[in-house]
């Protein structure tokens, strides 16, 4: 299985969401901890497009990347005052790996 390490190159998706709507995302996934580990670099959505279901199809969405490139784990970093972020990530079952202070370290088995 071919997986992505340092210099992955950069890919353009887009994330069926409805049954007419697709998202459009840019995303290099890496391995830069552990070759088991898929690593989420940045998620951005405006603020008006918050609590549409978008930042979670688009986890869906790496979580299917990941499994088909042969990854065991997911991990991202959140910034503690992003409440929003938090509680999607933990609904999605992601868990604290490391707390930095003013940012964490989350993971998911996949």
């Amino acid at each position: 299985m071919r997986r992505q390490g340092n210099g992955g190159n950069l890919t353009k998706s887009r994330v069926k969401h409805g049954s007419y709507d697709y998202i459009k995302v840019w995303y290099l996934m890496q391995n830069i901890l552990d070759e088991d580990v898929a690593y989420i670099a940045d998620i951005r959505l405006d603020e008006a497009e918050r609590g549409k279901g978008y930042g979670r199809k688009i986890l869906q969405f790496f979580e299917e990347e990941a499994k088909e490139k042969g990854y065991k784990v997911l991990g991202l970093n959140v910034f503690k005052d992003n409440p929003g972020a938090l509680h999607l990530y933990k609904s999605e079952d992601y868990e604290t790996a490391a707390d930095s202070g003013g940012s964490m370290y989350m993971i998911k088995r996949i």
